[in-house]
């Protein structure tokens, strides 16, 4: 937690206040964006691995998998936020490489 504040002090020290808070901008919509994809899965994979009543294989597989299932949820996010309104997801910038 402390050692957040000090990046973030950190970073408003490097940086112009523009730079600033399109940095915060995306770091909230990734939190937000986190905890309505992670649907739960940290406290599982917590709750199991700590129960040792499945193996560390079957753990960890689950999650890899659902790793790779909130990346694939984002990216078709992303794509559906960015054909909407042709800025990005996590910044609100626009950007024309796509």
């Amino acid at each position: 937690m402390g050692l957040n504040f000090f990046v973030g002090l950190f970073i408003a020290a490097i940086s112009c206040t523009e730079i600033f808070g399109i940095i915060s901008l995306m770091i909230v919509n990734a939190a937000v964006f986190h905890i309505i994809t992670g649907l739960g899965t940290d406290s599982a994979i917590v709750w199991h691995g700590a129960s040792r009543k499945i193996t560390n294989e079957k753990v960890f597989s689950f999650t890899f998998f659902s790793a790779l299932f909130q990346i694939g949820l984002f990216l078709i996010a992303s794509l559906f936020f960015y054909r909407l309104t042709h800025k990005l997801l996590l910044s609100r910038q626009n950007y024309f490489g796509f």
